[in-house]
């Protein structure tokens, strides 16, 4: 995959209503450069957040949080497309707010598994819970509740990654391990790594132009010091997986 594969086919253009990144793709253009037709609040979460319809172009959901969250919002969206999970919905930086792309037909993992009970639907299968551990492993995820993913169909979509990528590198450690050891549990049981992440995350991994993309735009966003500790763990995590969709463990234990 290249660099225009994995950012949307974006290019630069010599003129832009608002300054935008080279690498923002498409649907992100539109995020942060459409108008709001409409706004209605949203309930729940302990941020203000909004439901906004964009001029002529679909909609979004904009969240009020500290600039630290929002920016590693962006981040975690980043590391996503890079890695191949592509299951963060499009997330942009806008009026020192998130605004993330609105996902449809879509509804919070508690109420997914309360129509389980209630109606017999088809539970999570346990491959999508098993991406997102290890999506989460790798931001350092310490706030997945069922209301921090969507379910769409039998697909998850990773929302709310404020509380990821933390400053403390005892705290970010502590979270992965955490992911971790659910991933794991799961590979235990029989599961395996679905094979487009262990390929995508294989093929970053043999990448340095890649690498040092993401890079770059992750110090745009966080201190020099996060990006470098994640990525040195990043890599070594993925060196970690091995081709069949497993995990080496001594290379694990060693993380």
């Amino acid at each position: 995959m290249n660099i225009k594969e994995i950012l949307g086919g974006a290019k630069k253009e010599e003129e832009q209503k608002t300054p935008v990144s080279p690498f923002t793709s498409p649907k992100e253009k539109v995020l942060t450069e459409g108008e709001f037709s409409t706004k209605r609040h949203l309930g729940g979460g302990i941020n203000k957040t909004e439901f906004v319809e964009i001029k002529d172009d679909g909609s979004g959901v904009l969240k009020e949080t500290y600039e630290d969250y929002a920016k590693r919002e962006r981040a975690v969206c980043l590391i996503d497309r890079f890695l191949g999970f592509n299951f963060v919905p499009p997330t942009v930086l806008k009026g020192g707010k998130v605004l993330q792309e609105f996902i449809k037909n879509a509804e919070t993992a508690d109420t997914y598994e309360g129509r389980v009970k209630r109606e017999g639907m088809p539970p999570i299968l346990k491959s999508e819970l098993l991406r997102l551990h290890l999506f989460d492993a790798i931001i350092g995820s310490y706030d997945r509740h069922k209301n921090n993913y969507l379910v769409s169909g039998q697909k998850i979509f990773a929302i709310d990654n404020e509380r990821s990528l933390d400053k403390n590198e005892k705290a970010h450690r502590s979270s992965s391990e955490s992911c971790l050891s659910m991933v794991v549990e799961l590979i235990a049981g029989g599961e395996k790594i679905p094979q487009d992440v262990v390929v995508g995350l294989k093929n970053f991994s043999s990448s340095k132009e890649n690498q040092k993309l993401l890079k770059i735009l992750l110090e745009e966003l966080l201190e020099s010091g996060i990006v470098s500790r994640f990525m040195k763990r990043l890599l070594n995590l993925i060196d970690a997986i091995t081709e069949d969709g497993s995990l080496d463990g001594p290379k694990v234990l060693n993380l």
